[in-house]
């Protein structure tokens, strides 16, 4: 292996900030792409970082990293998990590689084959950019994630997905049909080497939701549908039948999704299916798009403001504005992209115009924009380095036959008090989105609907926030009353414990990582709690409910000296929230 050439790839990329592999004299240091603390509120200190180019880079610093006896973890470009299965430490050493594939994203790479209606690509380009290429040949992906800013590679191993209970339903892993992995070796073999798996095998299965702990995947094929346009309405209705209509809307409209403003006492249904290409329209979808610094500031400090004071009325006022005009400002829709117009619905565009959509994440390479006073330049939303958002993020998935009762125990919840739901409905809503059971060893067992909600976070370790119980007892609603899984990408840690108690087969995985890394150097302490191998994802210590270490049991888990204090569900009595009520 040429591990001097790979030392001099190490070196000549220390200057590719665009990465969020960031590296100076004395190490590395690996940032999430909210660029603010990891869930632990540790960093993630690294030994080393490379960057390759190509497969065969790629193998000499698996190789590297396995004869020297480090952990390795391999991360994308922008995005890595907001859990900490892209740190290949726990955050109390330094120890471990990781590979960026900021730089293996050559377009020459992407080939569609039109005979099979596949394509295969490299891991680390920008969604954003294969489905333009894809376009460009008449074809696109079946399903993707809203942001653009991830990798294939990185979207497939978190199990991330998209919406909907038609075919193959919402999983993009679903639509994978073979992968290309380097995994370790031995010596004789040259510390690494690479590993096809296929459609139809065991190791495919395991391969599909991987969480990175097998190897680094260096290439990607996913099957490929014609292009064909899409037609988008959003509506407006009361959530007095939503218990019912949530699964109706699914059954008829292919790519539908709820996001339910549960204060409010409405819905909003996205209508979303297939068009023909004779049918007009060059609408899209514009979501994720670049803000300034000094707005991201101004919009985070006035969320601060009004929870300092626990001021509802600014909440709910946020939330009535919301649902009531998204169907006169078009919710992020316009029907004609290039003049960024909405006139009214149905939108109707080329298919990939409403599959991932952003932009914000090309400002952090863009030297102009970088260049500009901090406060004048363009960031995403969420950069915490800008004083953006900063969220309590629930992502979990549930059985469609729980559906309708967790609705219901949400219904109840709210109507104890109202106004407590409103912080809820400001940053996303309670969004409802669908799933295919999968045979993917970490897939949902069944077909699900995925419940996601983001919250006010303070930006201060161990500080609450005013409606922190309800945040808390509609995360273990879902955990616990209904099994919920969790999106491996997203989630406060606790939410992982008994992992294999909600996957599809968690022994067949395990099997799968110890034919292919029985040493277990693409896993780490994080990934080996999760997986129940050893150790555990929950920490018990002083206000470890609150930064979402574990489930509350005693006050100390809280914030007592703030008047927060340990206390059942008020609905979901078996919950364990930290809660200012008397």
């Amino acid at each position: 292996m040429k591990f001097v050439l790979l030392a001099l790839l190490f070196s000549l990329n220390l200057h590719l900030v665009r990465s969020l592999v960031e590296c100076d004299a004395s190490g590395c240091e690996l940032k999430n792409y909210l660029r603010g603390p990891w869930p632990d509120r540790r960093p993630c200190k690294i030994t080393k970082a490379f960057f390759p180019t190509n497969e065969a880079e790629l193998l000499d610093a698996v190789a590297y990293a396995v004869k020297s006896k480090q952990k390795i973890k391999v991360v994308s470009r922008e995005a890595h998990t907001m859990t900490k299965f892209a740190c290949p430490n726990s955050g109390s050493d330094t120890g471990g590689v990781v590979i960026s594939t900021a730089s293996f994203n050559s377009n020459s790479s992407v080939v569609v084959d039109k005979s099979s209606m596949t394509v295969s690509t490299p891991p680390g380009i920008m969604l954003g950019e294969l489905i333009d290429l894809l376009a460009m040949q008449g074809v696109t992906l079946h399903q993707t994630i809203a942001w653009d800013g991830v990798s294939p590679a990185g979207m497939v191993s978190t199990g991330a997905h998209g919406s909907s209970l038609w075919g193959r339903g919402g999983g993009t892993y679903e639509y994978l049909v073979s992968m290309r992995i380097v995994v370790p070796a031995s010596k004789n073999e040259g510390f690494a080497k690479v590993v096809t798996v296929a459609e139809g095998s065991d190791l495919f299965h395991a391969a599909r939701i991987s969480l990175g702990v097998l190897g680094a995947v260096s290439q990607l094929t996913f099957s490929v549908q014609p292009m064909t346009k899409r037609s988008v309405t959003l509506a407006v209705a009361d959530d007095a039948s939503l218990e019912e209509d949530f699964l109706t809307l699914a059954r008829e409209h292919e790519f539908a999704e709820v996001s339910w403003y549960s204060s409010q006492k409405k819905f909003v249904s996205r209508i979303d299916d297939k068009a023909p290409l004779s049918v007009p329209g060059n609408g899209a979808a514009s979501l994720f798009l670049p803000v300034q610094a000094a707005a991201a500031r101004s919009s985070r400090l006035s969320q601060e403001a009004a929870e300092a004071i626990g001021n509802s009325t600014f909440f709910c006022s946020v939330a009535k504005n919301t649902v009531n005009t998204v169907t006169s400002t078009g919710g992020g829709l316009f029907n004609d992209e290039r003049q960024q117009h909405f006139s009214g619905f149905p939108v109707v565009g080329y298919f990939h115009k409403f599959q991932a959509r952003g932009g914000c994440q090309y400002t952090y390479s863009n030297s102009t924009n970088l260049a500009l006073p901090e406060s004048e330049r363009l960031v995403c939303g969420w950069d915490f380095r800008a004083y953006g958002q900063f969220w309590f993020h629930v992502s979990i998935a549930i059985s469609i036959s729980d559906v309708g009762n967790f609705i219901r125990d949400v219904k109840q919840l709210r109507d104890l008090s109202p106004e407590r739901l409103c912080l809820l409905d400001t940053s996303m809503t309670l969004l409802i989105r669908y799933l295919k059971a999968s045979q993917a060893y970490l897939g949902p067992k069944t077909d699900a609907a995925n419940i996601e909600f983001m919250t006010f976070r303070d930006r201060r370790p161990g500080e609450p926030q005013t409606y922190e119980d309800v945040a808390e007892e509609i995360e273990q609603l879902l955990l616990f009353k209904y099994n919920g899984k969790p999106h491996f990408g997203k989630n406060r840690p606790h939410a992982f414990r008994d992992i294999g108690r909600k996957t599809k087969n968690l022994s067949k995985f395990l099997s799968a990582r110890r034919k292919l890394d029985p040493q277990g150097w693409f896993s780490s302490d994080w990934s080996d709690a999760v997986l129940g191998i050893r150790g555990s994802p929950v920490t018990a210590k002083d206000g470890c409910a609150l930064e979402g270490l574990c489930v509350c049991s005693e006050a100390r888990h809280c914030a007592p000296d703030k008047g927060y204090f340990c206390r059942p569900g008020l609905v979901y009595r078996e919950a364990r929230v930290c809660s200012n009520r008397s």
